[in-house]
């Protein structure tokens, strides 16, 4: 397991104590939108790391918010292409 961390409070009380597993395997599943929002916000965190440990080595026109705002895309994607059962964590595959 060990794919994610315990959710704070997104869309209510009920995701509070909701295990980002769960949501994963709820997800693969049965994918919905809701789903899928939960996952994206849990792992926002994720993109912002990588996007300022990118900063140092990229153009000084690149402004960090745009960087975040393509990870996210990217996020989405691995998201979508990510194997529960590969043995890989999901920051592993997504970085």
């Amino acid at each position: 397991r060990g794919r994610g961390t315990a959710l704070p409070g997104h869309a209510g009380p009920s995701l509070m104590t909701t295990d980002v597993d769960d949501v994963w395997a709820r997800y693969k599943a049965a994918p919905t939108p809701e789903d899928r929002e939960v996952l994206i916000v849990a792992h926002i965190p994720l993109v912002r790391y990588v996007a300022s440990r990118m900063m140092p080595s990229l153009h000084s026109s690149v402004e960090r918010q745009d960087l975040v705002s393509y990870g996210i895309f990217g996020l989405m994607d691995a998201i979508e292409k990510f194997d529960l059962n590969a043995g890989v964590e999901f920051s592993t595959f997504a970085t």
